[in-house]
């Protein structure tokens, strides 16, 4: 296989550090880039989110760079780092380990551990991807969330104005009726006076008097 991005499956398997896979038989065939940085492995991964990287490169300490393992996990926080190696002292691989490599197996480990590795790597792989997808949708949930609060307490705010607004227009509109009213009852009391009196000459200036009281 070559750099090119490789078609869909289930279990995209990457082998860095070597152009073509000569170890064990894999369960699914993997795809090769001769490179070990994490720009080469993510030309690999496409779209993807997650892979099983085997670090097998040609010279084996290469592979068991404790920096370069740091530097593939902090680029590709979803994909199960797996060392293959022919010899390796136990501090180096501890080394690794501690700088976020997941896994890692001899090169002529019988296929039983192979398989198991393996099945390991992927089920890892599959859970911290569930994970990060619940995480995306707990963050994207949050985010809704939050936006509908907004629009709700906008909402509020205006219907608050809107019943304030409309509370002024009712009291505005009673003060002109009991004004309307108040005149009603004055030019009323004056229409019983008029009919009444006698002597319309005091009778109007006792109107006109009211009148200027009341205006």
């Amino acid at each position: 296989h070559s750099d090119a991005a490789p078609a869909d499956a289930s279990l995209l398997l990457i082998v860095a550090g070597r152009a073509v896979w000569d170890g064990p038989d894999l369960p699914v065939a993997p795809v090769c880039t001769s490179g070990l940085t994490p720009a080469a492995v993510r030309r690999l991964l496409g779209p993807r989110r997650t892979a099983l990287v085997l670090l097998a490169p040609v010279v084996p300490a290469e592979g068991a760079d404790p920096a370069a393992i740091a530097e593939l996990r902090r680029a590709l926080p979803d994909c199960e780092l797996v060392l293959v190696y022919d010899e390796l002292r136990a501090d180096v691989l501890a080394a690794c380990f501690r700088a976020g490599l997941q896994d890692a197996v001899s090169r002529h480990a019988p296929p039983d551990t192979w398989r198991s590795l393996l099945a390991g790597a992927v089920g890892r792989a599959a859970r911290r991807l569930e994970s990060g997808l619940l995480a995306e949708q707990q963050v994207a949930a949050t985010r809704r969330l939050k936006e509908h609060q907004k629009l709700l307490q906008d909402d509020l705010a205006r219907v608050g104005h809107d019943l304030a607004h409309s509370h002024a227009k009712l009291e505005e509109a009673n003060r002109d009726l009991s004004r309307h009213m108040n005149q009603l009852t004055l030019l009323y009391s004056f229409g019983r006076e008029l009919s009444a009196a006698r002597n319309w000459d005091r009778t109007l200036e006792s109107i006109l008097k009211t009148l200027a009281g009341f205006i």
